[in-house]
């Protein structure tokens, strides 16, 4: 009703939306307190605590 799903831009505003949604009420019933969500550092996994997975920060150190 509001238009959301004829947006054509990125990232999917549906999609974030959704996630958004989806997360806010693991959050609010008190589900997955003690979660971390491990990732490469990406922005879209930059929810709750977070943490870098070690073998991507690996990838890094070789770089310097």
């Amino acid at each position: 009703m509001l238009g959301f799903n004829t947006l054509e831009i990125t990232p999917d505003p549906v999609k974030v939306v959704t996630e958004a949604a989806l997360w806010g009420a693991i959050c609010d019933q008190g589900l997955l307190q003690d979660t971390v969500i491990i990732s490469a550092g990406a922005g879209q996994f930059r929810v709750g605590d977070h943490a870098l997975c070690w073998v991507h920060a690996e990838r890094l150190v070789y770089k310097l």
